[in-house]
């Protein structure tokens, strides 16, 4: 009779044990409950500026412009060279990104690929341009431009001899 009295005691206080046990406190988690998901508001898209932009096309113009003023040719040669590739550089048409590739134009899919990964940028968040005007002697000039804070940052690909030297600038939506 006395194991009965302690196991009726021991049972009990086990079933008592475990009924608080399975209660929530405020500063304990259940394991088992679905975690609350917070619903972000939707970032604001915008639109990226066309390629036909015309503050876009003034302000890559002077970009230009200072470009030339600033690093200024010798020869005569050097001088027409330039001239003509500042021609090329007037007009442009929007070129896919999902499918460049360095077939297209190796330093400017190095150059789009490099900003893709270092802006955790997707291929719709990137316009890329390239000149309008052909020629055999030249290769299409590109514009890539992608947002960085409430900006755009518009590069000019392709222009200059040293594909390390950058030409950029900023352009407010």
């Amino acid at each position: 009779m006395l194991k009965a009295l302690v196991a009726g005691i021991l049972l009990l206080s086990t079933a008592a044990w475990a009924q608080e046990s399975t209660e929530v406190y405020d500063d304990e988690v259940d394991l088992l409950a679905p975690e609350e998901v917070t619903v972000a508001e939707p970032a604001q898209v915008r639109v990226l500026p066309s390629c036909q932009d015309e503050r876009l096309l003034a302000q890559v113009k002077e970009l230009l412009e200072e470009y030339d003023a600033e690093h200024p040719v010798s020869s005569i040669y050097d001088r027409r060279q330039r001239i003509m590739k500042m021609r090329f550089a007037t007009s442009y048409e929007e070129e896919q990104v999902s499918g460049f590739t360095a077939k297209n134009n190796r330093v400017v899919a190095d150059k789009l690929l490099m900003t893709k990964i270092n802006n955790g940028l997707n291929d719709n968040e990137i316009r890329l341009c390239k000149s309008n005007k052909k020629s055999e002697q030249f290769s299409p000039i590109y514009l890539m431009i992608y947002p960085y804070a409430n900006e755009w940052i518009v590069e000019v690909l392709n222009l200059l001899e040293n594909s390390r030297e950058e030409l950029k600038t900023t352009f407010m939506p």
